[in-house]
This record gives C-alpha cells, sequence and structure tokens, in this order.
C-alpha cells in the first residue's frame, strides 16, 4: 500500500539520499531530520509530506517526498529579479496577479530516494502535491527552481520563465505554473 501524508517528528529514522549533490547537501546525515526541523510541525516555514511504501509485516518505506511554503509576491519578485528575468516579464507577473487574488507557493523540493528514481515517482508526488493545492479551492501560483538536469521533473505542466545559474544551484530553470480554480 502506498501512503502519502504528512511529515511528523516520529518520522526521524526514515533514511532518505537522492544521489543528486545539490539536492543531499542540506541533508547531510541521509535522513529526514532536517526536513523536521525546518518544517511547521517545529516552527519552520516549510510544509513537507512523505510517499512511503508499507508492506505487512515491516517497517515502512520512504520512496520520496514533497516540500513547499507559503510566500508572497515580494519573494516572488526577489527570485525574479535573481534569476535574471526581465522587468517587462515581472511586471507581466505583477500585472496578472493583481488581476485575481492569488496564493503563492515556492516548491521547495521534489525528492526521490536513489534506488526508486527510475519509476518516475518525482511525477507521482507532483500530481499529488498539485491535489492538495487544488483541495484550498483558490488561486494560486506556484514556482519552483528546477536544477537543468532535473527539468524532466515535472515535464511540460510548469511554464519557464528564466534558464538561469548561481554559484549554490549551478544551471537552474526557474518555472511556474498558475492554477486558477475559478475557471473549473
Amino acid at each position: 500500500m502506498f501512503v502519502f501524508r504528512r511529515l511528523s517528528e516520529k518520522d526521524t529514522n526514515f533514511s532518505f539520499l537522492t544521489g543528486n549533490e545539490a539536492f543531499d547537501e542540506i541533508n547531510k546525515e541521509g535522513n529526514v531530520q532536517v526536513y523536521i526541523q525546518q518544517d511547521s510541525i517545529k516552527g519552520g516555514h516549510y510544509v513537507t509530506y512523505l510517499l512511503l511504501q508499507e508492506r505487512e509485516n515491516t517497517n515502512a518505506i520512504l520512496l520520496g517526498l514533497i516540500r513547499y511554503k507559503f510566500t508572497n509576491f515580494a519573494n516572488f519578485k526577489k527570485d525574479l529579479i535573481e534569476s535574471g528575468t526581465s522587468k517587462d516579464i515581472q511586471d507581466r507577473f505583477a500585472q496578472k496577479l493583481s488581476e485575481k487574488q492569488f496564493s503563492i507557493i515556492y516548491l521547495s523540493r521534489i525528492g526521490v530516494v536513489e534506488k526508486f528514481q527510475d519509476m518516475r515517482l518525482s511525477k507521482v508526488l507532483n500530481i499529488l502535491f498539485e491535489f492538495i493545492i487544488r483541495e484550498r479551492r483558490e488561486n494560486v501560483l506556484i514556482y519552483a527552481k528546477f536544477v537543468e538536469k532535473l527539468r524532466k521533473i515535472i515535464g511540460s505542466s510548469y511554464d519557464i520563465i528564466v534558464k538561469s545559474s548561481d554559484e549554490n544551484w549551478g544551471s537552474y530553470f526557474l518555472t511556474s505554473k498558475l492554477i486558477k480554480f475559478d475557471e473549473f
């Protein structure tokens, strides 16, 4: 059975390494402890969900996780500026977001444990994440940075705003997706 649920303080024993240096750098111990410390359950800003496989008579296996946080337009604009997005694109986002009330979500992590990466679980995680967001029944702008070689994680469902690079991320894409609930 597969379970998609919120991270909890009891999850400290789950091993979590993706095999991607940039991704695993924040998680040097190879477990979910750093995610617990940064999650809202411990007063942090992030919301983290785990995808688990539960088997009869054995402990659950962590397959992957997704982490996000609610933010505001000022933080989104800061990321637009830091990634070298043109003033014209920044203004278009400001205009679009001012037309309707949008919540803004920064999608911080979609991570799959290294030995399960060939199973396309990142797409499953993204679908489950969007289900949770759509349950809110409100207009949402989701944005994320994806390391260039991991762009396939989200496929074509997110628009590329700009391709950029910096010391921490290397080459990456700043992407976004608008979910307009009132159009459904």
